[in-house]
């Protein structure tokens, strides 16, 4: 079942064209794969996603429902979180206040508690430190903090914009078995990824992002086979 659908989505920034009728989809329980150079416009398509960035034409539809007009107060609480690059904690707040703010749509206040004892299964060195401030964590724990915010939210489909982005190689391979782990007990993720070898490897499908435009899609396994993507990102 594709739980979401982009279709020719054409979105503009000023005369600049930013992405270039964009048409992709995400199967349910499954990772799906977006990479890309630098500036190619992966972010933006997120923000389209999440309502944060007006569409100039096209479509997407979540759970089979059109979601472009919606929101992104509506589109969060129909299922959808973005996981952004930049974390946006807040960081004189606890741990624990973070995680209480990512329960804020009401599909996830029912279960808070149980969400709660999830999550910290998941990042056991948060539990460690629930009081603890966020912005005095490492950067690694930083982002273990932001992931666990958005799955606090319940999320049908969760988007994760660079999450390697600034770790250390051990980090690295950590965050990705997290993000492992999270899709074997049934989360959709969508991936946007710099380490393109890693998603490659990790995600069922894949797509390729440049200049707004999607250049290659398909087996993730077959990607990593394209000459293009072996000298343009692998550098092989």
């Amino acid at each position: 079942m594709t739980l979401l659908q982009l279709d020719e989505v054409n979105v503009y920034r000023g005369d600049m064209h930013i992405l270039e009728d964009i048409s992709l989809g995400a199967e349910k329980g499954e990772i799906t794969a977006l990479i890309g150079p630098n500036g190619a416009g992966k972010t933006t398509l997120l923000k389209s996603i999440i309502g944060s960035i007006s569409l100039e034409s096209g479509k997407i539809s979540f759970l089979e429902e059109e979601i472009h007009r919606k929101s992104t107060f509506d589109t969060v609480n129909s299922g959808i979180v973005l996981v952004p690059e930049e974390r946006e904690l807040f960081p004189h707040m606890t741990i624990e206040e973070n995680l209480d703010l990512g329960a804020y749509p009401k599909r996830a206040r029912e279960n808070t508690d149980e969400t709660l004892e999830w999550v910290f299964e998941l990042f056991p060195k948060l539990k460690e430190r629930v009081d603890q401030r966020a912005g005095s964590l490492s950067g690694g724990e930083q982002q273990m903090l932001t992931i666990a915010r958005g799955l606090m939210s319940k999320p049908e489909l969760l988007m994760l914009d660079e999450p390697s982005l600034g770790l250390a190689p051990k980090l690295v391979t950590k965050i990705f078995d997290l993000i492992e782990k999270i899709n074997e007990e049934g989360l959709t993720i969508f991936l946007v990824e710099q380490n393109v070898r890693k998603a490659l490897k990790l995600s069922k499908n894949g797509y390729v992002l440049e200049n707004g435009k999607i250049t290659f899609q398909g087996n993730s396994k077959k990607l990593l086979e394209e000459e293009h993507i072996k000298k343009g990102f692998l550098g092989t």
